[in-house]
């Protein structure tokens, strides 16, 4: 969980909007340039395999996921060397990077599946996880009254890019299609 006592604005980065607004992998639902007083301070992407063994398919594939990260924190030296945690994230995962809620639900920690928006979501410590009807996921990291309004405030980054309509905060979720 973030500490409040030591996490702040941060500078808009400029290179993490154009990453959300050109990601190409999947429909990106972020937060904007910036969400209550947390500018949008980092934009990482991140590719990894995922093993049949881990999703029952035949053959091993690719998924990626795009990290945005609002607000800084002050890295304190907690004796295993400094580090801390951002007071907001948005991680956006390419379909089928996680399992459908069904698969999960019974997992030490996730609470029972409900619907925000029109899409199936859990929660789990201080995330929650939305499931979009083409299989990416979103989950917004941050403190449990910030991490309500986050997941409220969600809307498109990359439509143009993609060539799709815009999501607005508030927008029903379940109608959203696959990119490609």
């Amino acid at each position: 969980m973030a500490d409040p006592a030591n996490s702040h604005p941060g500078v808009l980065d400029r290179g993490a909007v154009e990453v959300a607004r050109t990601w190409d992998k999947a429909r990106v639902l972020w937060l904007g340039e910036q969400f209550q007083g947390l500018n949008l301070t980092k934009a990482q992407t991140v590719e990894y395999v995922l093993r049949a063994e881990m999703t029952g398919e035949k053959e091993d594939r690719l998924a990626s996921s795009l990290y945005l990260i609002y607000g800084e924190c002050t890295p304190l030296d907690t004796g295993d060397g400094p580090s801390c945690v951002p007071p907001l994230q948005v991680i956006v995962r390419t379909p089928n990077a996680i399992p459908q809620p069904e698969a999960i639900q019974r997992q030490a920690g996730f609470s029972t599946p409900y619907r925000v928006r029109g899409v199936p979501a859990m929660d789990l410590q201080t995330a929650t996880t939305l499931w979009m009807p083409d299989g990416t996921t979103v989950t917004v990291h941050a403190d449990p009254d910030v991490r309500v309004a986050a997941v409220q405030a969600l809307m498109s980054a990359n439509h143009a890019a993609l060539g799709m309509g815009e999501v607005k905060s508030g927008d029903d979720l379940a109608s959203l299609g696959r990119p490609r």
